[in-house]
């Protein structure tokens, strides 16, 4: 009788700790990796005729809004070519000379080679996103990621962070940002170039659930897939 007391008292104490207004409370999430390659490339006719000063860029799959899109082919600008330059009347030879400096042509995007995502409540304490924050599953699943790059022929490595829409404008710019730095900074850290990676904080922005209203609890839990860190990986030349 004692022992079914003493239960009930554990249990009614943590209910009521956990109807303690204004306490976040997270889910659990599995720190494995979600590996998002592109599509099969589609096929794109290329133009028959010639475009004099430009050169035909073939299409690719890109990356914007937490998805691939395909982005058409499409012209730009080549280097001129050398001019001809007539010879003076006492020589007879004729000679070339290299075209006046021009403005370089502005570097078009690579493709997107493979996308490696991160639920961010595997990686960090809930609504935290500092070095000091990572969880251990977390650092093995970013050390995991580094891995997996090393086999790979990429060009530079964006690391995007994102929170759930949950907190202000503010507060989530800054926490998306820390999560990106920090998963940045370990991958550096497990022999990453740093000159070829970089980090961008996406607060709220290109959610991935769709969550309607509900208690905030149960809201924690459904906007957890927004809640991440994406590695977006670019082709190598």
């Amino acid at each position: 009788m004692n022992c079914v007391r003493f239960n009930r008292a554990i249990l009614a104490a943590a209910l009521a700790a956990s109807a303690i207004t204004g306490l976040a409370w997270a889910p659990a999430a599995s720190a494995q990796a979600v590996i998002l390659a592109p599509p099969r490339a589609r096929y794109e006719a290329v133009p028959h005729y010639r475009r004099p000063g430009y050169a035909w860029r073939a299409g690719y799959w890109g990356w914007a809004h937490s998805r691939y899109v395909w982005v058409p082919g499409y012209w730009i600008a080549a280097a001129p070519p050398a001019y001809y330059i007539a010879p003076p009347v006492y020589y007879a030879a004729p000679r070339y000379a290299a075209a006046p400096p021009q403005p370089a042509p502005p570097a078009q995007p690579a493709p997107v080679a493979q996308v490696i995502r991160l639920p961010a409540d595997a990686l960090f304490h809930f609504d935290r996103g500092g070095p000091g924050d990572l969880l251990p599953g977390g650092v093995d699943a970013i050390s995991d990621a580094a891995s997996r790059l090393h086999g790979l022929n990429y060009s530079r490595i964006e690391v995007h962070g994102y929170t759930d829409r949950l907190g202000s404008a503010q507060h989530n710019a800054t926490l998306s940002r820390q999560r990106a730095e920090t998963v940045r900074a370990m991958l550096i850290r497990d022999g990453v170039p740093a000159d070829h990676i970089s980090a961008v904080g996406m607060g709220s922005s290109d959610p991935v659930s769709q969550c309607g209203s509900q208690s905030r609890n149960a809201l924690i839990r459904c906007l957890q897939p927004d809640r991440r860190v994406e590695i977006v990986v670019y082709s190598g030349s």
